[in-house]
């Protein structure tokens, strides 16, 4: 186990820009655990020099918000326990130019990724978190060590259609930065989502993978009863009893500590049924008065974000977020015109159990957590969702009828036959904002039921409005229902479209790349 906080970091501007040892990976030989350097004062001034030498690519507004968020990921790497699964990604990644590391949620993978970063700052490598694929254009510099990370690289929940795409656009750059051998990519990616079969186009993560779900890296006992420890200390050899129900073990420790459930969770019913637990303590939160009202009413808020919260919404010029906040108080049988302030103020006092805060943007702090929270909150105010939330929200989450899908969905939030009809006019709401690829790559429409439901709503508009539809641009990609449609197979609605004048030789802006038109 690698103990970082024996370093006595004061984290100046640029703290992880570290000194370049070696020119190339193949020259470095991996030690048991990585070399930690002592002398930060030398450290601190090398950085300095670095950042006016090597980094004029990178503004400092940006180094300052790549600086947050590896404090956090510092802080955090003081419960981490190591594993052969970390000692296969440490050696991938110094000899490959691109790593993935696959597993369902809750499995590790985040955390082991983070781990692995910051143990390569020592070898010289600037770490730099991605939020999507551009990043690795817009910072890349030749020559220069550098690990680009990316967290749940094509999707939280399903395939994102429109960062899988961009990924697409972008591929034949990206591999040509990637011969650059000081060029690296490190990305998370749930197992659902890798095993989808538009994944195998993007080649780069492919080539090297590490499964934390196998048989062959999923912890063994040794190294959940080391978690346990960290983790529970006298109570490791219960917990280490406990750990073989679910395979998210990692996050189920993680969560227990950050929440303080000791104080009133029985370590048995926790790890027996999480679920409840968590359910429960929603329960308890709305039952203690105003104060808990507030705080269960940001986490749905954060929710029905997708993730995406910032402190930009909380501004009281914004009269859609107002109007919304007043939908929300009176669900939550709080009086219109609490302050939002308030809502904010709430999110801040729950960083670090339910909520992170990564740049001014609030996210529930675990995708796991989130599934539980989105499913929670859908399903008990599901007009609400369906009328308010974010559209990745909607195209991702909501399930009608799985007969004919093939295969249950976890976490999907059922929609009542009495809502079908209203779930659909949001869609076509979306559809006509211009969130066309969102709405056609919806996981239902893979329903026949489904789509012929969908299509039978659609002919109720008057014909020039359907007409309207047929022609309108995704706000993104510049392309119409029929590319997006035929795409992803869905028969029925290509040919409805057709039937409304929509043109067939309408291309994107990427020339109709990997699209029948």
């Amino acid at each position: 186990m690698v103990h970082f906080s024996a370093i006595n970091f004061s984290y100046p501007n640029s703290w992880y820009i570290s000194l370049p040892f070696a020119s190339h990976a193949s020259a470095i030989t991996v030690p048991d655990t990585p070399v930690l350097i002592n002398d930060f004062c030398v450290i601190h001034a090398k950085i300095e020099e670095l950042a006016r030498t090597q980094d004029e690519v990178i503004p400092k507004n940006i180094l300052e918000q790549f600086e947050r968020r590896l404090k956090q990921w510092k802080e955090d790497d003081k419960k981490y326990v190591c594993t052969a699964a970390e000692k296969q990604v440490r050696k991938c990644i110094l000899t490959r130019s691109s790593v993935t590391i696959v597993g369902n949620s809750g499995t590790g993978k985040s955390f082991l990724s983070r781990h692995v970063a910051l143990t390569m700052m020592e070898l010289g490598y600037i770490i730099i978190p991605c939020d999507n694929p551009g990043d690795i254009r817009q910072w890349f510099k030749h020559g220069r060590k550098t690990v680009f990370v990316f967290d749940d690289v094509c999707g939280r929940y399903t395939l994102n259609q429109q960062i899988f795409n961009e990924w697409t656009q972008r591929l034949e750059h990206i591999q040509s930065l990637l011969e650059d051998s000081c060029c690296k990519i490190m990305s998370t990616c749930r197992l659902d989502v890798y095993k989808n079969e538009q994944l195998n186009s993007l080649s780069i993560f492919k080539t090297c993978t590490i499964d934390l779900s196998s048989e062959e890296f999923r912890l063994n006992t040794a190294e959940k009863f080391a978690l346990a420890e960290v983790y529970f200390q006298d109570n490791a050899d219960k917990v280490a009893e406990l750990s073989e129900k679910y395979d998210f073990f990692p996050l189920l420790c993680s969560l227990y500590h950050k929440q303080k459930l000791q104080k009133h969770v029985n370590i048995e019913d926790f790890f027996t049924n999480p679920f409840v637990v968590f359910e429960n303590e929603l329960v308890e939160l709305y039952r203690v008065g105003k104060a808990g009202k507030i705080n269960y009413c940001s986490l749905v808020l954060c929710v029905m974000f997708n993730n995406t919260l910032t402190e930009e919404n909380f501004s009281t010029k914004d009269k859609e977020m107002a109007a919304v906040i007043d939908d929300l108080l009176e669900e939550c049988e709080l009086k219109k015109g609490t302050p939002i302030k308030s809502l904010k103020k709430s999110l801040d006092t729950l960083d670090g159990t339910y909520v992170v805060k990564e740049d001014s943007t609030y996210k529930i702090i675990h995708d796991k957590l989130f599934d539980i929270l989105a499913k929670n909150f859908g399903e008990k105010m599901i007009q609400f969702f369906i009328d308010h939330a974010k559209t990745d929200f909607i195209s991702e989450r909501f399930l009608w009828k799985t007969a004919d899908m093939g295969t249950e969905i976890e976490f999907a939030i059922r929609i009542p036959d009495n809502k079908i009809n209203r779930y659909i006019e949001r869609l076509l709401k979306d559809w006509e904002n211009g969130f066309v690829d969102k709405v056609l790559t919806n996981r239902n429409m893979k329903s026949s039921s489904f789509t012929e439901t969908f299509i039978n709503n659609i002919n109720k508009l008057d014909h020039s409005k359907q007409e309207d539809l047929a022609g309108t641009q995704d706000i993104n990609s510049k392309g119409i229902a029929l590319g997006e449609s035929s795409y992803v197979g869905s028969v029925d609605l290509v040919r409805w479209l057709i039937s409304r004048k929509s043109s067939i030789n309408h291309c994107t802006k990427d020339h109709c790349k990997g699209r029948t038109c």
